[in-house]
């Protein structure tokens, strides 16, 4: 049964409850969102990264509201993808036919249609609402996803709360990913690992004011898929 009740408070968005895809499996990717007004510079930690070309294509994994499209060139084609039918409220307000909300589980194969594959692939407090079983499944489902010479963005969060099936320390983290792609590895940082890299100088000097409260908890991960 889906809680699609949503509770407003200082521009953050919550679903009140996480609602599993299966019993077990993944989680709808639906609790704290937040609108555009509240992403601050984060775009800004992104722009370095976006290539310059025609027909950028970005997904998003476990999109929640789709509020991440933001941060991305306008004439970019988006795709968001999440479990929680209700979810991708900020990509179908922008009416856009290039910027589009999928509902669907990643725990299932699927494809695109058309066969789309990202220059970059993010996902954002997303692997974390997934079952550590699940995780192979999903990541290879990424892998699938990455166009050869595109990267993968992950922001992943440590901290103990209910709706977090997974917790883990970032080199756990790196040893699944290195099992399950062939991807290489660009930058793994947090507040106490790595933490000197100017990829987390500029994150922690992009993210929005109310994240700081949680900065220990979290991990950024950048990869760039083989060609």
């Amino acid at each position: 049964m889906i809680k699609n009740i949503i509770t407003q408070n200082n521009g953050l968005h919550d679903y009140v409850g996480d609602i599993s895809v299966s019993n077990p499996g993944a989680m709808y990717h639906s609790g704290f969102d937040f609108t555009p007004d509240l992403l601050g510079t984060f775009c800004d930690f992104l722009k370095p990264w976006v290539p310059n070309k025609e027909n950028l294509v970005v997904i998003e994994l476990g999109c929640g509201s789709g509020v991440m499209v933001n941060c991305f060139p306008k004439d970019c084609i988006y795709i968001g993808l999440d479990a929680n039918p209700d979810a991708g409220r900020c990509i179908k307000d922008l009416r856009d036919p290039t910027k589009v909300y999928i509902p669907v589980n990643l725990k299932e194969h699927f494809q695109l249609d058309p066969d789309y594959k990202a220059d970059i692939l993010v996902s954002f407090d997303f692997f974390e609402h997934i079952h550590k079983e699940d995780l192979p499944t999903i990541i290879k489902q990424a892998d699938n996803l990455l166009c050869g010479g595109g990267l993968f963005f992950s922001i992943i969060d440590t901290i103990d709360t209910t709706s977090h099936l997974t917790i883990l320390p970032i080199e756990q983290w790196l040893q699944i990913f290195a099992l399950e792609t062939n991807w290489k590895l660009i930058s793994a940082c947090s507040a106490k690992y790595n933490e000197t890299t100017d990829v987390w100088q500029s994150y922690v000097s992009n993210i929005p004011s109310f994240w700081f409260k949680n900065l220990d908890y979290q991990m950024v991960f950048i990869y760039e898929k083989a060609c």
